[in-house]
């Protein structure tokens, strides 16, 4: 019974942070790779490979420490810039 419980919470868990157990460890993995470096280096990589889980229009700046959930339902026009510690929780509507 515990153990079912704990599987239920783990599924529970996923369902709120992603569209997919795959999609979930894509969107971790890209942001555990890139989201902690620092400067202008981790600027320009999350440049990159966050373009991987989410929409970008052209360039978007992106600080360390950024937390994104349902990455892959978040649009970065042109131009967009999230500080610092930002924290963006998409669902399944989206943020643009």
């Amino acid at each position: 019974m515990m153990r079912s419980s704990v599987l239920n919470s783990l599924k529970l868990y996923l369902e709120r942070q992603a569209s997919s157990p795959g999609r979930y460890l894509l969107e971790q993995g890209v942001m555990g790779l890139a989201g902690w470096v620092p400067g202008l280096v981790g600027i320009a990589l999350r440049g990159v490979l966050y373009r991987l889980i989410l929409q970008m229009d052209g360039v978007a700046a992106i600080e360390s420490r950024v937390r994104l959930r349902f990455a892959g339902n978040i649009r970065l026009g042109h131009g967009a810039y999230l500080d610092q510690g930002v924290y963006l929780h998409a669902c399944p509507r989206g943020i643009e």
